[in-house]
């Protein structure tokens, strides 16, 4: 294993208030809660593989949450909003409902049943 996966981070006094302060908080979620922890035995020269059994989480999102950490601070513990799919407009299969009776007739997307007469 590299040296450099090994050292421990420096904290300066406003990361490090602000990961004491959601590890004290109790509307901290559960996740952010354990990158916070994690941070915080990284910073006091806490094995990965150690910091990952006590936190409970996979040395490879150890690896992650510090990376995220050193390039965004305490907002890199946070999730990154998620895309979301675009409303698409218009008739689509999905959106158009099937009507029954005699007189309409059956879209092309239908199935159809096969009835054998044998």
């Amino acid at each position: 294993m590299s040296a450099h996966r090994n050292t421990p981070l420096n904290l300066d006094p406003i990361n490090q208030a602000a990961l004491c302060g959601l590890l004290r908080s109790p509307r901290t979620p559960l996740a952010i809660y354990r990158r916070a922890q994690a941070i915080q035995l990284l910073a006091w020269g806490t094995e990965v593989g150690e910091v990952a059994r006590i936190v409970g989480l996979h040395r490879v999102n150890v690896f992650r949450f510090k990376r995220r950490f050193i390039q965004y601070g305490v907002s890199g513990l946070k999730n990154a909003p998620r895309q979301r799919r675009s409303q698409q407009t218009g008739d689509t299969p999905e959106s158009t409902p099937i009507q029954a009776g005699p007189n309409v007739a059956a879209p092309e997307y239908a199935a159809t049943v096969l009835i054998d007469p044998a």
